[in-house]
């Protein structure tokens, strides 16, 4: 059976932005598969939802299960146009006191799994010249946060990892996205406590320190808005848009392409400028010309210095 919708895939979709996510590819148009560790949640979002969501079990960690997916959808719904790395676990606690199987865990999940999954779907859009990979990050790959040392790394990695993938892909029909959303509220968030601050409670500094952590963990917004994010990038990588700067970093760009240009003309004036004052008194003073050079600014530097053997 072939879809001729346009078909979604994303891990980690039976709650949370994963949830969202499917919900508003759906209004879109698409044909979501929504893959995930826990086959009945996953399969109660997938009714939950609507007909055009198919419900698959997923391991992000074990390759096998995951080029199962992607050939059970290619196969029998038809070729993946968007793909979003969306699983992700954030266990919170300091580094110091964090076990190793934990952190190993959290690596695999929310970055080893992003590399192989993201290999094995180019295998699929490469040929075809066109598709779209969606990598969820965090801000805390950008600003890390104390209490998810291991979890900020592996977003990091996510971020640098999309950013030369992008750049290696650039003149192919591929598209790939990283979406940096802050906390939000769904179940991965909501047990996120503010780091244990040591010292006096009476520190202003740690007092402002605990109060920017809990306005960060405890304010987070529904998660639409990075489900929109993700959206707007696949709608224009659909529409054969580059992502393109701002005007103000336009107008930053063109003023630090033209500023150099303008140092230089600027320097060059006022050192052929202070070239002919010089060499001026120092004719009139029937020294001579000054020494033949190439180089403006040594000419000048002579020029002040016999100037300067004039005014004695």
């Amino acid at each position: 059976m072939t879809i001729s919708l346009p078909i979604a895939v994303v891990t980690g979709g039976a709650r949370g932005i994963g949830k969202q996510l499917a919900t508003d590819l759906l209004a879109r148009g698409y044909h979501v598969v929504i893959g995930d560790l826990d086959l009945a949640v996953t399969q109660e979002t997938a009714r939950e939802l609507g007909e055009s969501v198919t419900a698959a079990q997923l391991d992000v960690t074990d390759p096998v299960s995951a080029a199962q997916l992607i050939e059970h959808v290619e196969t029998e719904l038809g070729p993946i146009d968007l793909w979003v790395n969306n699983a992700g676990i954030m266990p919170t606690e300091p580094f110091s006191t964090q076990d190793a199987r934990v952190a190993q865990r959290i690596i695999a999940i929310n970055y080893a799994s992003v590399v192989s999954l993201t290999g094995l779907v180019l295998q699929r859009m490469l040929p075809r010249n066109r598709g779209t990979i969606v990598n969820m990050a965090s801000a805390t790959g950008i600003k890390p946060l104390a209490g998810v040392a291991v979890y900020s790394g592996t977003k990091a990695a996510v971020i640098a990892f999309s950013d030369a993938l992008r750049r290696e892909l650039r003149h192919t029909g591929l598209t790939i996205t990283v979406v940096n959303p802050n906390l939000v509220t769904t179940a991965m968030g909501a047990g996120i406590t503010p780091p244990a601050l040591t010292g006096s409670d009476g520190c202003l500094a740690r007092r402002h320190a605990r109060a920017r952590h809990e306005a960060f963990l405890g304010g987070g917004p529904a998660p639409t808005r990075p489900a929109a994010q993700v959206l707007e990038g696949a709608a224009r990588a659909r529409a054969g848009l580059a992502r393109r700067p701002g005007r103000k970093r336009q107008h930053w760009a063109r003023r630090r392409s033209r500023r150099p240009t303008r140092l230089r003309q600027g320097r060059a004036r006022g050192l052929s400028a202070a070239y002919r004052s010089r060499q001026s008194v120092v004719r009139w003073a029937g020294v001579g010309a000054l020494p033949a050079g190439r180089d403006c600014a040594s000419r000048a530097r002579a020029a002040r210095s016999l100037s300067r053997l004039l005014s004695r």
